[in-house]
């Protein structure tokens, strides 16, 4: 079994015209305010003339470009789209991995001059993270923060610290660490201020993902079907949320 048992992720959405809408006002959590600059994470976003899926198509946002948000969604309507398909293991399997929708909220933007809407599920403060195929977790995580976070920095441990290396940004929002427990290896990377559900869409953009499986403790565990002796994991902590890849030998 190799290492490198993580892929680039396969799972794009070139649009969402296939999603679902709802009418009702939104309840959803927010992670932006208005007048915030935040990232695109969907390969095409659409930019819409009115905030609900049948309108004009203003322009297909590509990944990574710097959207403004004009207006919160306080009196915005619903929306959301599929994230991942529900996935059985095999015919003759008792695990039946069941696909997750990405909830989210319509919201007023500006994006290189025009004036629209998006579906606000694929946005967020964290700078895209791109990979290639056949990289490791570690470097992944690694080169992303040093390549984009000026003046992130790797820590080495100490003589009673358990993790081989940590990388932190400057305001200590983002923190890669990489350790060893017993048999696994681990590769982690805690992101304050970014809800589990944003931390959900993050992982199916980075890795590929199959199906998930939410547990009883609250914890997300994403399946790829081409590599099942390695562990996704998605989690709520009390700064944000956590996405980690435990890759242990035999399991």
């Amino acid at each position: 079994m190799k290492k490198n048992i993580l892929i680039f992720g396969l799972l794009s959405f070139f649009a969402i015209n296939f999603s679902q809408a709802n009418t009702e006002p939104s309840s959803n959590k927010v992670h932006y305010a208005e007048g915030d600059r935040l990232f695109s994470w969907a390969s095409f976003l659409n930019l819409r003339s009115e905030p609900h899926q049948d309108a004009k198509v203003l322009a297909m946002i590509p990944r990574g470009s710097v959207i403004q948000i004009l207006m919160d969604q306080t009196e915005s309507r619903t929306h959301k789209v599929a994230l991942v398909p529900d996935y059985a293991p095999s015919e003759d399997s008792y695990t039946y991995h069941k696909g997750e929708s990405l909830h989210g909220n319509w919201v007023q933007v500006e994006y290189e001059g025009l004036q629209g809407y998006v579906f606000d599920g694929y946005l967020s403060k964290i700078i895209p993270i791109r990979s290639k195929k056949g990289d490791s977790p570690g470097d992944i995580f690694t080169h992303y923060l040093l390549d984009h976070y000026q003046g992130a920095v790797i820590t080495e441990p100490g003589e009673e610290e358990i993790f081989d290396e940590k990388v932190v940004t400057p305001k200590g929002n983002l923190t890669y660490t990489h350790f060893f427990n017993y048999d696994c290896e681990v590769f982690e990377l805690d992101m304050h201020g970014v809800m589990l559900q944003e931390a959900l869409m993050i992982m199916t953009k980075v890795f590929r993902v199959d199906g998930i499986s939410h547990r009883e403790d609250g914890k997300y565990f994403l399946v790829n079907k081409d590599d099942p002796y390695s562990n996704l994991v998605v989690e709520k902590t009390e700064e944000g949320s956590r996405i980690s890849i435990w890759w242990c030998e035999g399991c």
